[in-house]
């Protein structure tokens, strides 16, 4: 079907947003593969269209695909080291792949560039918790007790932060 509307005179073929919104209605109905096809070609019209790849390389990790994945949010941080979306989805393929302290250093500028994430600061007290740096977790703890976070949740990660310091 996309490749109908596409040939046709409905869309401009020079311009890589129609690919972008018909790759993200096509992820919606469940036809990821046509939808990692769009993005694609969004991509190949503009090298530079971060979303595209951002969201073609989140089809690629739910395939298990993270080889594939990690090459394009690497490139698509190439042109935008500071989408916070690109950094989430490469700290979670790193987490799988090769270790934690490059994740941890990405979940960190996520923070950075977003204080309000709280399922990245979650995701990174857990880490500095199970890497053993209990204050750093700490600092985390106390930060988002402040600023309110989900309280159970902190609650838990605070008795284990805790229980490793005796």
């Amino acid at each position: 079907w996309s490749s109908d509307v596409c040939s046709s005179d409905l869309i401009d073929t020079t311009n890589p947003e129609p690919f972008f919104f018909l790759g993200s209605l096509r992820e919606t109905e469940g036809k990821k593969s046509d939808a990692l096809k769009l993005y694609e070609q969004a991509s190949r019209l503009d090298p530079s269209y971060v979303a595209a790849m951002n969201n073609a390389a989140a089809i690629l990790i739910e395939d298990g695909n993270d080889q594939e994945a990690e090459k394009l949010l690497r490139e698509a941080l190439s042109w935008n080291e500071n989408d916070v979306n690109v950094l989430k989805n490469l700290a979670s393929i790193l987490d799988r792949r090769h270790g934690r302290a490059e994740s941890m250093e990405l979940r960190s500028r996520v923070i950075a560039l977003d204080p309000a994430d709280e399922e990245t600061s979650l995701s990174l007290a857990y880490q500095y918790y199970e890497e053993g740096m209990q204050s750093k977790a700490g600092r985390l703890i106390r930060l988002w007790r402040e600023l309110g976070g989900h309280a159970r949740t902190w609650n838990r990660l605070e008795q284990l932060v805790n229980k490793g310091k005796h």
